[in-house]
This record gives structure tokens, sequence and C-alpha cells, in this order.
């Protein structure tokens, strides 16, 4: 979970990410300590929040919170974690964008604005695996005060680990092998 490790500290220091996506996650690796790291990067619209909050409109349509794409009510640290929760769908379906038939940027506030939900996981050729589809869930949570923090992303159970190496990662092909040692890098310890 280093995505939400980060997350973690950059909420602790009082930082509002406000563009999580894929394309904004490194990876990497510079031992053979470690098969892959997974550092945040592009923080061009991250900004520093107070208790009141923030009011601009950022980030990526399709990733951003619904707080956001009505741009008018102030918003914290919370956005990041509904981005994260898309950030993870997209991950564990292998590729599948959220509202991936959505084109306009428009488009993609009106599906979060009206609380379109997301196709399951299992739509997407991704064995059932209900306590990503649990965490997801709880992420993308409309009322922004009910949604997951990053500490407690870091402080759950990590059973699901076992779970998705005991379905899915003892295929032999290639690429799901491949897929597997990215996705434990996220979220295995």
């Amino acid at each position: 979970m280093q995505v939400a490790e980060g997350l973690k500290f950059l909420h602790h220091h009082m930082i509002v990410y406000r563009d999580l996506k894929p394309s904004n996650i490194l990876i990497f690796s510079l031992s053979l300590a470690n098969l892959i790291n997974a550092k945040i990067s592009d923080y061009g619209i991250a900004r520093y929040s107070t208790r009141c909050g923030l009011t601009a409109t950022e980030g990526t349509p399709g990733y951003r919170a619904p707080e956001i794409a009505r741009g008018d009510i102030a918003y914290n640290m919370e956005v990041d974690m509904y981005s994260f929760a898309m950030f993870l769908y997209e991950l564990v379906t292998g590729g599948t964008k959220p509202f991936e038939d959505l084109r306009f940027r428009h488009e993609l506030d009106a599906a979060v604005l009206k609380g379109r939900a997301l196709d399951p996981i299992t739509s997407s050729d991704c064995p059932p695996w209900p306590d990503m589809a649990d965490l997801i869930a709880h992420a993308l949570e409309p009322q922004p005060h009910r949604r997951a923090t990053a500490e407690q992303v870091n402080e759950r159970d990590y059973s699901y680990c076992l779970f998705f190496w005991k379905n899915c990662c003892v295929a032999p092909s290639c690429t799901t092998r491949k897929f597997c040692v990215c996705i434990s890098a996220f979220f295995c310890i």
C-alpha cells in the first residue's frame, strides 16, 4: 500500500494532493530487496490546506471527488481518498478506467455528481475480491466525512492479499504473473 502510505504522509502534513490517478504514480526499483516501489509524482496542484479547506476546481475528471466537481463547497483530504478508490479500481480491474464509456469532462463530472456506480470488479475478469470491493466502496462514499482515510487504509487488515494470491496469482500465464507482482507491491506487506 505504498500509495496509501504516501497519502497518509501528505495528509499528516495537511497537504491535499488533488490529482491522484495512475499516470501520476511512478513505478520503479532500485534494489533487489524491493521488486517495485510506487511513488506519487506531479505535485503541481497539491496545496497546503487549513481546516477551512480548499475550493478550487482541480484534478482530473473521472478521478476527482464530487465536492471538487461541484466547485461550490470547501473540501479537504477526503478528495484524495475518492481518487485513490478510482485508482484502485483501475488497478485491480487490469486497466479498466472508471466510466470508460464516457469521453468528455462534463460527462465524467456528471457521472460522479450523480453517484453513478462503478461496474463490479468481477465484470473485468477479476475474481471476486470482497475486501477490495469494500475498500473501494468505502473510499467512494458520497459524504466526504464517511470515506476511508489514508490512515485507516494503512491500518487495514491485509488478509485480502492472501485471498488474491490464492485465487489469481497461481495462474501460469506470463501476463498474469507480471500483473500479480505489480499489484502485490501496492497491497501486500
